[in-house]
């Protein structure tokens, strides 16, 4: 995953710093589990950086408000949650 990518899928944070991009994408790796996710795991990976980075002092600007008081990143990370999720894993 790199900060250019996760640019190209979200150009609003274009004026983050690359530095807090990094550190919101190592983050949502970290808490994340590649063998649960499976395809899903970069495109997951970077909503829930995106959602990181809007709910942060530095991200006012890229808050959307919805009706559920969620940013829209987190209601597409907990979408692909639910679809990636369906069903037993065997490990």
């Amino acid at each position: 995953m790199s900060v250019k990518n996760f640019l190209k899928r979200f150009p609003e944070f274009e004026n983050t710093e690359a530095k807090l991009i990094e550190m919101a994408l190592a983050e949502s790796e970290e808490e994340m589990s590649s063998s649960y996710w499976g395809a899903l795991f970069e495109t997951a990976s970077y909503y829930l950086a995106a959602h990181k980075l809007a709910i942060s002092p530095m991200g006012e600007s890229c808050r959307l408000q919805t009706q559920s008081e969620k940013t829209i990143y987190q209601l597409e990370y907990e979408r692909l949650r639910k679809s990636s999720f369906i069903g037993a894993h065997v490990i």
